[in-house]
């Protein structure tokens, strides 16, 4: 790796979670910066829902 900064993002937390009998602040809005050219990504999340994963879904061999 050369060390150049690729990419940097900025969230914003304006969804709220229900876990265990708390509230938590929860992304709301991602948006991405790309350093190498001007160009930008923005991802907005809504109706946000917690649910159990199974550890599976984590494994190499989950990724296509």
């Amino acid at each position: 790796m050369s060390g150049k900064l690729i990419k940097t993002a900025n969230f914003t937390y304006n969804n709220i979670i229900e876990y265990e009998g708390k509230r938590i602040p929860f992304v709301s809005k991602m948006i991405i910066h790309y350093a190498l050219i001007d160009a930008e990504t923005t991802m907005e999340f809504s109706t946000v829902k917690v649910k159990k994963v199974p550890t599976s879904e984590f494994g190499l061999g989950q990724l296509q």
